[in-house]
C-alpha cells in the first residue's frame, strides 16, 4: 500500500474474488474482481468518507455494561418505525456473537464502545443484551472525517410473566406448555421473550408454570402453545403499579 493509495495483490490464481477495501475514515465497500490466467487488472475503488462514534452502556445501576452490543443504522425510506422493541431484539439476538464491524460493536469491560467508519448522515443507534431490554437513540448525527462521542446509553430491566396454562376441559395444568409474545398490531409474529424459539428448561418454575422473561412495558399479545392443543392467544399489559 503507497502513500497515494496504491495497492498491489501479487500472484494470486485465476478465479472470482471478494476485495473487501477499508481506511480510517473510509467506509468499507466491497468490490468483485474476475481474474483470467496471466491477467493484470487496474482498479479505481472510490470510498466513501464516514465518522466514528464512541459511547458507553450502562445498565440499571449506572455502571458499564461489559459486552453490550451496539449497532448503527441509517433508516431507509422512514424504516425508524420498524424499529419496535421485537424488532431491535431480533437485530441484537443475532449480533451478539458476531464479530464486530463498521457498524457493530461489542462493550469493553467497563462498558465503553468504539466504532466506524460509518456512512454520514442521521441514524438510529440500539444497544442490547440478552440480560436487559433494548435500548434505541434516534436522531445520531454522524458527520464525516469526525469521531463524535454519544451520551451514555442505559439499558433497564424488563419484567416477568409466569403462565399456567389449564385444560378447560378437565381442570389440570397442561405440562410443558410454549410461549412467546409480540407487540400488539404486529405482523412480525410472536417473538420468544426467553431469546429462544421454544422455551428451555429454566423456562419453567416449580408449579410448571411457563416463564416469559424481560419483557417490555408496553402492551403485548401473549401466545401459548401445548402438544394435542389448539393455539391460544390474549392480551396483557403490566399493570402500572409494577413498572419500574
Amino acid at each position: 500500500k503507497g502513500v497515494q493509495g496504491h495497492f498491489f495483490l501479487n500472484d494470486l490464481p485465476p478465479g472470482h474474488f471478494q476485495l473487501a477495501v477499508f481506511s480510517q475514515w473510509g467506509v468499507p465497500t466491497m468490490e468483485s474482481l474476475e481474474l483470467l490466467p496471466g491477467e493484470h487488472q487496474k482498479l479505481d475503488i472510490n470510498l466513501i468518507t464516514g465518522g466514528q462514534l464512541t459511547g458507553r452502556v450502562v445498565g440499571p445501576d449506572g455502571n458499564g455494561v461489559a459486552n453490550a452490543t451496539v449497532l448503527f443504522r441509517i433508516p431507509e425510506n422512514n424504516f425508524a418505525n420498524a424499529f419496535s422493541q421485537r424488532r431491535v431484539r431480533q437485530i441484537l439476538e443475532a449480533s451478539y456473537s458476531s464479530d464486530a464491524r463498521n457498524d457493530l460493536a461489542h462493550c469493553d469491560e467497563n462498558g465503553d464502545f468504539k466504532m466506524g467508519p460509518i456512512p454520514v448522515g442521521t441514524g438510529v443507534v440500539a444497544a442490547g443484551t440478552p440480560e436487559l431490554l433494548p435500548a434505541i437513540v434516534e436522531g445520531v448525527l454522524i458527520d464525516g472525517g469526525q469521531s463524535q462521542s454519544m451520551p451514555d446509553i442505559q439499558l433497564l430491566t424488563g419484567h416477568q410473566v409466569a403462565i399456567r396454562v389449564i385444560d378447560i376441559g378437565n381442570g389440570e395444568v397442561i405440562s410443558r406448555p410454549r410461549a412467546g409474545w409480540s407487540e400488539v398490531g404486529s405482523e412480525l409474529g410472536i417473538f420468544s421473550a426467553t431469546t429462544k424459539q421454544y422455551n428451555g428448561e429454566d423456562d419453567y418454575d416449580a408449579e410448571g408454570r411457563v416463564l416469559l422473561r424481560n419483557l417490555p412495558f408496553e402492551k403485548l399479545a401473549i401466545k401459548v402453545e401445548a402438544e394435542g392443543y389448539a393455539p391460544k392467544e390474549t392480551e396483557y399489559l403490566m399493570p402500572a403499579e409494577n413498572w419500574n
